[in-house]
């Protein structure tokens, strides 16, 4: 369930990430990733969690990773 009153936002490496109807698509970096979600309710509450994804070899492909 969405709820339209709880503002997201997901930052990558420091950097504000735009997503679609709550989906997001980072594209990680070789190394180390800092991913921060943000979120906020109508009401001011707010929590904030922050992950940290490795990626140790990166090919010529592009990778992604999906927040659904």
């Amino acid at each position: 369930m969405k709820d339209e009153n709880i503002q997201v936002r997901v930052l990558l490496n420091g950097r504000e990430v735009s997503g679609n109807n709550g989906n997001y698509t980072l594209k990680l970096n070789n190394g180390e990733n800092i991913v921060v979600l943000r979120a906020e309710d109508a009401s001011g509450n707010k929590i904030e969690k922050s992950y940290t994804i490795t990626l140790t070899e990166l090919l010529d492909l592009e990778r992604e990773v999906a927040i659904e």
